[in-house]
């Protein structure tokens, strides 16, 4: 009972709009490790994990290995949320824009607080996140935070870029010639 008051209590505090916050870029590379993230620390935010394109020490050993979930190869969206277990979780979406995303495979993250949800480079939410000027949580029935979406563009943008260097896109095979056949020729 005390928990459930203790939640309504924090989902009050969050249920309103947080002033006008500029997103941040942050990116850092610990020669084994490579992390890139965008968003309002601690409310909101996109980030990739990836092995150095340094290609130091084999990145298990690293200290992002050790303390974020791997993205592998996925954008991880963090919510800095009220809330305290994955129960907590069912039913959260976002509204940007006119549009509503749901959540469906949104885990809550024991270790960090934070709750997580792997979305795909192609997914249309992160051109709304870049176009909108808001974004509002939701749990179901309820508004849990509105967050102002200032340069989430540039962001974005760069988070993309430094993440594209962590999951390059395969190289295609090489093609090869029958002998005696120029290539120019089929």
């Amino acid at each position: 009972m005390l928990r459930v008051a203790l939640l309504a209590f924090l989902s009050g505090l969050f249920a309103t709009t947080l002033s006008a916050q500029t997103w941040q870029a942050i990116t850092e590379d610990d020669g084994a490790f490579a992390y890139s993230y965008a968003g309002v620390p601690n409310f909101m935010g996109l980030y990739c994990l990836g092995p150095s394109p340094k290609g130091g020490a084999d990145a298990t050993g690293s200290a992002y290995a050790q303390t974020q979930p791997n993205g592998d190869g996925q954008f991880i969206l963090e919510l800095g949320l009220p809330v305290e277990s994955q129960l907590d979780v069912v039913g959260i979406s976002l509204r940007v824009g006119g549009d509503d995303y749901d959540l469906p495979l949104a885990r809550f993250h024991e270790t960090s607080g934070m709750v997580l949800h792997p979305v795909n480079v192609d997914d249309p939410m992160i051109e709304a996140l870049q176009a909108s000027n808001t974004v509002r949580i939701r749990s179901e029935d309820r508004l849990l935070l509105s967050l102002p979406l200032r340069a989430s563009r540039r962001s974005i943008d760069a988070m993309i870029a430094f993440c594209k260097t962590l999951n390059p896109p395969p190289e295609a095979p090489e093609t090869v010639s029958e002998p005696g056949v120029p290539e120019d020729q089929p």
